[in-house]
């Protein structure tokens, strides 16, 4: 993102467009801080990615610093003080992320 726009991002750039066309990604994912505005950055962009390439796109917004160096201790509550989420839900969550499941467990119908 930066490579292409500085921030916050009010537009989606064509050169990131063209970049993002020409790689044709089949999974991508956006994740960091939302900032005032990038709305009209970030819609563009998944809509590319989702209608125009059918690419799978995970988007995650609200991940701060500590989240991205603590990962999913931070949402287990291993920091102390009692967990936030049971280490089940964590799983259940990254899996989700993923658009995968763990090996043996059967597929959601």
């Amino acid at each position: 993102m930066e490579d292409h726009v500085s921030r916050p991002a009010t537009s989606f750039p064509r050169s990131m467009a063209d970049d993002i066309l020409r790689f044709a990604p089949t999974a991508s994912y956006f994740i960091g801080t939302g900032q005032k505005g990038e709305l009209a950055f970030r819609m563009p962009m998944r809509e590319l990615l989702t209608q125009q390439l059918h690419c799978r796109h995970g988007h995650m917004i609200g991940i701060d610093d500590l989240l991205m160096q603590d990962g999913s201790h931070h949402l287990a509550g291993h920091r102390g003080g009692g967990d936030v989420f049971t280490d089940s839900q964590v799983d259940s969550v990254r899996w989700t992320l993923l658009g995968a499941r763990p090996l043996g467990q059967p597929a959601r119908g």
